[in-house]
């Protein structure tokens, strides 16, 4: 998944939240600890959210993390790709801290792809 379609994806299950919940910026922003400034640029695709906010969000939501992941439409995914069973494989291994660490870390990789990307 490009960095574009995981910002797509955690954009529209965000919204999808909000609207369930009957939410606002100001809820969210309540509810990860930052400022309302912030779930604006997040919504708008300028800034990505921190591992920590995400989890906040699905834990108050009920629902994985992964959810702000997932695209829409997707039934399962096969994976036939060998770095992508290393990754799950090493995913899996880490305890709950560092798959957090991980992931974030991913993020940063996709961020900073993205911007290379910008500059072409």
């Amino acid at each position: 998944m490009t960095a574009e379609a995981t910002r797509d994806a955690f954009v529209e299950k965000l919204l999808t939240e909000m609207d369930r919940h009957n939410y606002n910026q100001k809820d969210i922003a309540n509810i990860c600890n930052v400022a309302q400034q912030t779930v604006s640029d997040w919504i708008n695709k300028k800034k990505f959210p921190r591992m920590n906010a995400v989890e906040d969000l699905a834990k108050h939501f009920g629902i994985p993390v992964s959810a702000f992941y997932e695209q829409k439409n997707k039934e399962s995914i096969i994976i036939s790709d060998d770095g992508l069973r290393a990754i799950i494989n090493i995913y899996n291994a880490l305890t709950p801290d560092n798959r957090s660490k991980l992931i974030e870390l991913g993020n940063l990789y996709l961020a900073a792809q993205s911007k290379t990307e910008e500059t072409k």
